[in-house]
C-alpha cells in the first residue's frame, strides 16, 4: 500500500445565528478528505488556534499514522494537555480518522473496534428551545400552542425520515459537509492554516 500523506489542514466556519459551528477539512495529497466537528462555545474558545499551531506538525504525515500522530501532538501540548489544547488534538484526531477510513474504504467504526448497534435514537438537541427563545434565527418562531403541535408534527416527519436512513463513514461525512456549507449561509474559512508552503 502507497503511503497516503497530509497535504492540508484547514478550518471552516459557518454563522448559523447567534453561534458558530466549527470543522476541521484535512486533506490528503490524493484529494481524500477527512472532516471532523469542534466546538469554541462557552469556555472552549482557542481551539481554533490550536488546531492552526499544530497544524504544520501533520503536514506529510501517513494518514494511516494516527497514534503516531497523536503522540507527537500530545509530546508538544505535554505541558498543557487540557481543555482547548485535548479538544483541538482530537478534532486534528477525528479528521484523520475520518481520511484513514476512506482510504481504506471501511465506515469509522471499523477502526475503534467494530460497530455497537443497528440503529441509533435520534436526539434532537433543543428542539424548541431555540425556535422559542431565537425565532429570529430558527424559524419558524414557536409563540402559540399550534405552533408547538406543527413542531411535534415536524418531529414526528423528521423521525420517520432519520429512521430509514443508514448512514456510513462517507454519508456522515456528506452530512457534516452539508451542515458546514451552512445552516443560514455558505462555508466561509476563517483562516487557511497549515499548507505546504506556509511550512
Amino acid at each position: 500500500m502507497v503511503p497516503v500523506k497530509v497535504r492540508s489542514i484547514e478550518t471552516r466556519h459557518t454563522d448559523s445565528g447567534w453561534r458558530n459551528y466549527h470543522f476541521v477539512k484535512l486533506t490528503t495529497e490524493d484529494g481524500v478528505v477527512g472532516w471532523s466537528e469542534y466546538d469554541e462555545h462557552q469556555g472552549a474558545i482557542g481551539v481554533t488556534t490550536v488546531i492552526e499551531k499544530l497544524a504544520p506538525m501533520v503536514i506529510g504525515e501517513r494518514v494511516h499514522d494516527v497514534e503516531r500522530v497523536y503522540a507527537r501532538l500530545h509530546g508538544r501540548a505535554r505541558q498543557s494537555m487540557s481543555g482547548v489544547m485535548a479538544m483541538g488534538i482530537g478534532a486534528i484526531e477525528n479528521a484523520l480518522l475520518d481520511a484513514k477510513a476512506k482510504t481504506l474504504g471501511l465506515p469509522c467504526y471499523d477502526l475503534l473496534g467494530g460497530r455497537v448497534r443497528d440503529r441509533v435514537r435520534v436526539y434532537w438537541s433543543h428542539c424548541g428551545t431555540w425556535r422559542i427563545s431565537r425565532g429570529d434565527f430558527y424559524p419558524p418562531a414557536v409563540k402559540t400552542l399550534d405552533d408547538v403541535r406543527a413542531l411535534g408534527q415536524e418531529v414526528r416527519d423528521a423521525v420517520s425520515r432519520v429512521s430509514r436512513r443508514t448512514f456510513s463513514t462517507s454519508a456522515m461525512s456528506r452530512t457534516a459537509a452539508a451542515c458546514a456549507a451552512g445552516h443560514r449561509g455558505s462555508v466561509r474559512p476563517m483562516r487557511r492554516t497549515a499548507t505546504p508552503s506556509g511550512i
